[in-house]
């Protein structure tokens, strides 16, 4: 797993959800960060919150609730899949519900930057899906 949810919150960004599907991960998550005064298991949106065990096709986060999304190579996986022309617009539907107006997408890839635009501008609607 990686460090950034723990690094933005001892840099003062005490806001945070960090959300995985596997339960283990998360489980992983709660016992490094013990050390944190802030962490807390809840969903008060005030304290950096590593217990959300959450599918990404069905975020249950409130609509607009969200200034940024970090999106952790997760674009990555899907380009990966074989189900890439169903899995990617799903997921960037979700994205986009949590995000307040004027909300922002954060992709961290390994792939260029290039790919990662042409991934999240693509009208899968019309492809015939053979990526």
């Amino acid at each position: 797993s990686i460090d950034i949810t723990r690094d933005m919150y001892i840099d003062g960004y005490h806001s945070l959800s960090a959300i995985d599907y596997s339960k283990v991960v998360i489980q992983q998550l709660k016992k490094r960060d013990s050390d944190l005064p802030g962490i807390k298991c809840s969903n008060d949106g005030s304290r950096l919150l590593i217990d959300s065990v959450m599918d990404c096709f069905d975020i249950t986060f409130p609509s607009e609730s969200y200034d940024v999304v970090i999106d952790k190579s997760m674009l990555d996986t899907f380009l990966c899949s074989e189900e890439t022309c169903n899995n990617i617009p799903s997921y960037l539907n979700g994205v986009r519900r949590v995000l307040k107006p004027g909300g922002v997408l954060l992709v961290a890839s390994f792939n260029s930057p290039d790919m990662v635009i042409a991934t999240i501008l693509f009208d899968f609607r019309s492809a015939q899906c053979s990526l």
